[in-house]
């Protein structure tokens, strides 16, 4: 098993290296719309923005809202993204 470092590593690289190809993938005008929920470890909303910023893309609109945690614990946050090029966030659009 991994440890939850581990865990949170992989998650991250995971999540780095498929914006990094939706990013790469877009034209100038183009835009990636992503819903992604909060983990016990990780903070979803962040990590994006983090990690789209390093791979030339930015987050430019959000929306969360609270979801049941059917396991049994505090409710989670869930995000819908806007990421545009950096390019396009720039340029206004």
């Amino acid at each position: 098993f991994l440890s939850d470092e581990e865990l949170r590593r992989s998650f991250r690289e995971d999540l780095e290296a498929s914006l990094k190809n939706l990013v790469g993938a877009l034209s100038p005008s183009g835009k990636i719309v992503m819903m992604i929920g909060d983990g016990q470890l990780v903070k979803a909303d962040a990590l994006v923005r983090e990690l789209a910023a390093k791979v030339g893309g930015e987050v430019v609109a959000s929306a969360t809202q609270s979801r049941r945690d059917w396991s049994g614990g505090p409710p989670r946050q869930e995000h819908l993204l806007l990421v545009v090029p950096v390019s396009a966030a720039r340029a206004g659009g």
